[in-house]
């Protein structure tokens, strides 16, 4: 996200959003730690939907990525081979959905 639209990602989530993996953390922590980030690579598997109610939806799905994190001197890459869940509703009287919340859990062992 260095490199990307920042303000654009931040508009995909709730204000109360909260994510969860090994640690919860609120949309600012998540935020702050995916700017110093680069998306290498995603490929989503496995995709189902289940519909919550007319303003909101919960996909779950099989998520392989790679990213690259920190500085051009000190940089790390981190791969992932996750099953995800996230909510999604839509905004009161409009047609914008946001990400309210997001959990994760390692798909290998």
């Amino acid at each position: 996200m260095a490199e990307g639209n920042f303000a654009a990602v931040r508009s995909l989530f709730t204000k109360d959003f909260i994510g969860v993996d090994a640690h919860i953390q609120a949309v600012d922590a998540l935020l702050i730690n995916l700017k110093h980030c680069k998306l290498e690579s995603y490929e989503l598997r496995d995709l189902q939907v289940r519909i919550l109610s007319a303003d909101s939806a919960m996909p779950a799905y099989h998520v392989v990525n790679t990213f690259n994190c920190g500085t051009a001197e000190k940089s790390e890459r981190t791969s992932n081979d996750n099953n995800s869940t996230t909510v999604w509703v839509r905004q009161a009287g409009s047609s914008k959905w946001q990400a309210q919340a997001h959990t994760e859990a390692p798909a290998k062992l």
